[in-house]
């Protein structure tokens, strides 16, 4: 996990921010291999005992960036670290995507298929997935099943139900955890507003009458 963004001095110094500002959390990962990877931003606002979790986005192509973006709700001392991690489910669907298009077979695929069929029941059988589970367990009955054509295997794994339950709630592996680093939230007007000090020697003065006089110099 390299070049974590927001940092001020490699984290020496906080970085800042303001109420409902969206803040861009930006870091590189990458891993040794072929195998694809994930990050999310782990994140706790002032005050609070558990930590809220946003999955981060590849950034530009080749550049091994991911990217996310989080808003602090309040005034005070927020923290933050990225977590990165090997992506199982995303190795297996780049790999079975790219050798369903090359033309392989059924019986060259046979492991490829029980792979991902492991991986979705590994994936249900998680706890407070009730809701996800049938999706889940019915794509990995679909790629066991010998009786069906090859497309009808792997399509249920592949359609967007499942994509976006494992989008949302990843299978993680070697999971590492960077550093943490702090932001200070600010109140909005922070962001623009500007502090001025009066110096009386700038002005006139007043006269007898009490009224200002215009200042003629320096």
């Amino acid at each position: 996990i390299d070049e974590v963004t927001p940092a001020v001095s490699c984290g020496k110094y906080p970085s800042k921010a303001v109420v409902g500002e969206q803040l861009p959390v930006a870091a590189t990962v990458w891993r040794e291999g072929h195998d694809a990877v994930g990050a999310t931003v782990v994140w706790r606002g002032p005050g609070n005992t558990a930590t809220s979790q946003v999955r981060m986005r590849p950034g530009p192509p080749g550049s091994d960036q991911f990217v996310a973006t989080v808003v602090p709700d309040r005034v005070g001392w927020w923290g933050f670290r990225v977590d990165a991690w090997a992506d199982p489910w995303g190795t297996w669907r780049h790999a079975i995507e790219v050798k369903v298009e090359a033309g392989q077979t059924e019986a060259e695929l046979q492991n490829d298929l029980i792979t991902g069929a492991r991986l979705l029941e590994r994936a249900a059988r998680r706890p407070g997935h009730q809701v996800s589970r049938a999706a889940l367990s019915a794509a990995a009955a679909a790629l066991r099943d010998t009786g069906r054509r090859l497309e009808e295997r792997v399509g249920p794994a592949l359609s967007a139900p499942v994509m976006e339950i494992l989008a949302a709630e990843p299978l993680r592996d070697l999971i590492t955890k960077g550093p943490s680093y702090k932001v200070w939230v600010d109140r909005p007007r922070a962001l623009f507003s500007s502090w001025y000090e009066f110096f009386p020697r700038s002005t006139g003065g007043w006269d007898t009458a009490g009224h200002p006089v215009p200042c003629t110099g320096w």
